[in-house]
């Protein structure tokens, strides 16, 4: 058989079998935020935001490729500037949260790093100290977007 023909063919098939990487790198809308509760209990946190606040289904959440993150929130929807604004850093699955404004603690939020299809999932299981500082029972929170 002719190698013209066949190397064409051996890269087609190659190439078929392998899958882009995935990556946080993008624009996103938050589809869950679930608060896992250290009695068991979960609270729908994703629910309770669009009740108060119906125009939170609209925010985009920016992932860019220098490591900068942030959101796009439609006008009077919440706070913007520089509060929604961070760095983030990845080491495998492990995503660190920097904020460009500091938020009272002084604690680098990390999360694991899933995707399941479109979607990228992010959790973080709450370590003493931070419970302590946010007067907070909640054992984890696992924050779901959808890329658009």
């Amino acid at each position: 058989m002719n190698r013209h023909f066949i190397y064409p063919v051996f890269l087609l098939l190659v190439s078929s079998f392998c899958t882009s990487a995935q990556t946080v790198v993008g624009v996103w809308k938050s589809k869950g935020n679930l608060l896992i509760m250290d009695d068991g209990t979960k609270k729908d946190m994703q629910k309770t935001l669009l009740k108060l606040m119906p125009c939170q289904a609209d925010i985009k959440y920016v992932f860019t490729a220098t490591g900068e993150m942030y959101s796009q929130a439609p006008k009077n929807c919440g706070p913007g500037g520089d509060l929604t604004r961070a760095t983030y850093k990845i080491s495998g699955n492990a995503l660190t949260v920097i904020p460009k404004v500091s938020l009272g603690t002084n604690f680098l939020t990390t999360y694991t790093v899933a995707f399941k299809e479109d979607q990228l999932i992010l959790s973080h299981e709450y370590t003493k100290a931070e419970k302590s500082a946010l007067h907070s029972k909640a054992k984890e929170i696992i924050i779901t977007y959808q890329r658009i």
